[in-house]
């Protein structure tokens, strides 16, 4: 499952990004910090239009849940999607709220599954035409198991750089 939806990803990036339909298209790199657990590093791609984006990522989460003990990591990949409403559309600093829709597979001496909704807020700095960095602060909400913890309410705080096309 995870190689179809990862095949299914790429080619939905590739359609997308060779139509040229977004009004600015980049690649974000970015890192998300959770109460839960979990560090992840992800890549993306982010489209703007004039009031909104929408961002496709994938991301590589590894914690020790448990430190002292070797046999207690975890580690897993994520498929997610960002969708987030500037306020002030087309300023150099542009706030936003918005949501992100995460999947995650990961291995803690067996494979799981689950899923996480998290609103948020944040804001945007364009540094310059091609470059922006930005920052956010959530409140999400699992669903299935996320380390060891059922059902999971989170609070989550994220830094992104985006180089634009």
């Amino acid at each position: 499952m995870f190689r179809k939806s990862l095949f299914f990803l790429l080619s939905f990036l590739l359609l997308v990004a060779s139509q040229g339909a977004a009004a600015d298209l980049g690649i974000q790199f970015g890192s998300k910090w959770s109460s839960v657990g979990g560090h992840p590093t992800t890549v993306g791609l982010k489209i703007v239009e004039d009031t909104f984006s929408v961002t496709s990522r994938m991301g590589l989460y590894r914690y020790d849940s448990n430190p002292g003990n070797q046999d207690n990591d975890v580690s897993w990949v994520t498929l997610g999607a960002t969708y987030d409403h500037y306020l002030h559309p087309g300023e150099q600093l542009r706030p936003y709220v918005g949501a992100d829709f995460d999947v995650y597979f990961y291995d803690n001496n067996d494979s799981e599954t689950s899923f996480s909704l998290t609103p948020h807020f944040g804001a945007e700095y364009w540094v310059g035409e091609y470059f922006s960095v930005s920052g956010e602060a959530g409140l999400g909400f699992g669903f299935g198991e996320i380390g060891h913890v059922e059902d999971p309410i989170e609070t989550t705080a994220a830094l992104h750089m985006t180089y634009y096309f």
